[in-house]
């Protein structure tokens, strides 16, 4: 946010259900569809400034073999008690 590349997130924890699917949601909202395809390429900056060795690993697995996004929506608003940012 602070570096414009998003206008605000929210991370969400889930109730715990029959189907146990996922325990967080978060949710990215940008100004427009052009910050939003930039994404990637805005974030990789920070995340080298982060870990200018790569990332930390708490055991052997790969990011990739433990993330797994459920679900992808493109939405708009409708309407949103949020105040409009500049």
């Amino acid at each position: 946010m602070e570096r414009g590349f998003i206008q605000s997130y929210q991370l969400l924890t889930v109730t715990t259900d029959s189907l146990n699917n996922f325990d967080l949601i978060l949710i990215t909202t940008y100004k427009d569809s052009a910050q939003y395809l930039k994404s990637e390429e805005n974030f990789q900056p920070i995340l080298k400034e982060l870990r200018p060795q790569g990332p930390k690993f708490l055991n052997q697995f790969k990011p990739v073999e433990f993330r797994q996004s459920i679900f992808l929506k493109i939405t708009r608003p409708v309407f949103s008690s949020a105040k409009k940012q500049e």
